[in-house]
Parts: C-alpha cells; sequence; structure tokens
C-alpha cells in the first residue's frame, strides 16, 4: 500500500488480489481523531484500521448508539482527569482501554495489542509517507483532545509539545 499527501488530505492506494486498485481518502483531522479513539500506537497503525474498519452503523436503535459512543464518553472522561492526561501513554486506564477495544470490535478490527502489518512494515525499507506530516497529525490530534475538553482552539495550536 502507498500513501500520498496532498495538503490536508492523505490518499492511499492498494493493488487488490484481483489486481484491480483501491484508493481510499481520509484527513489528517480524521487520522488523528480514529487514532485517539482506537487507541492506537503509531499513525501508520491508525491508518490501517481505518481501512479495514467495518462501520456497523447504528448499533442500539432505542439510543441511537453507534460503535462510536462509549469511546467517546470515555476518552472524554479520560481527559477530564487530571492525573490522566493522556490517552496514548503507557499508563493502562481500564475503563479507556475496554472502550476502546469495544470500539474496535464493534468495527471488526482487533484489540489493542494485536497490530495489523502497517505501512511502515510491509517490508520496505522506506520511511512511512505520513513521516513528514507527524507534526501535523500531532498537533490534529491535539485539536480533536481539545474538542473534547472544551479547551480553547488557539490554546491548542500554538503549543510547542
Amino acid at each position: 500500500m502507498d500513501a500520498t499527501i496532498q495538503g490536508d488530505t492523505i490518499i492511499t492506494t492498494e493493488t487488490n488480489p484481483d489486481g484491480s486498485v483501491s484508493q481510499h481518502v481520509t484527513t489528517i483531522d480524521a487520522l488523528a481523531a480514529w487514532g485517539v479513539l482506537l487507541g492506537t500506537s503509531s499513525d501508520e497503525e491508525t491508518l490501517q484500521l481505518m481501512l479495514q474498519a467495518q462501520d456497523p452503523g447504528v448499533i442500539d436503535q432505542s439510543t441511537g448508539e453507534t460503535a462510536w459512543a462509549g469511546v467517546y464518553k470515555a476518552v472524554s472522561q479520560n481527559l477530564s482527569q487530571p492525573a490522566v492526561m493522556s490517552v496514548n501513554d503507557d499508563t493502562p486506564n481500564t475503563a479507556l482501554t475496554v472502550a476502546q477495544d469495544r470500539t474496535r470490535s464493534l468495527l471488526g478490527l482487533p484489540p489493542i495489542g494485536q497490530t495489523p502489518m502497517t505501512l511502515s512494515s510491509t517490508g520496505s525499507e522506506e520511511p512511512s509517507p505520513l513521516a513528514g506530516i507527524t507534526d501535523r497529525i500531532r498537533l490534529a490530534r491535539q485539536r480533536f483532545m481539545a474538542s473534547l475538553t472544551h479547551q480553547p482552539r488557539e490554546e491548542v495550536t500554538t503549543r510547542a509539545d
């Protein structure tokens, strides 16, 4: 699989087993949000999971809940706890991890820690095509998390950490 970056758009191209070619388009903001919500360990893993996901739509007709509802709530609660500000650090957060794994399961994805082959592990010695936009993805991730905690956008876009 190859990925091309055009502005804020990520275009992946892959050759299918029958020889046909498929292209998938996403954005840096979507990649950042999915990474937070699914608890991925890398941007490449996030992109791979995005391509594999099978969204079931509404899973509870009475409430309108989707596969994403529980993990949004868990991430928001995790970010509101002063002692646990990062959703992707090495400190396990059982409620968050359970929510992330439930969402992964509902999307037909493997649980955390059972990483599929990623762009950077395809056997190529070339760097990941996402390597050139890691700072932009990091800022998009910060903006996404700030949106869940109602932190002012200006504060997030100017931080250098």
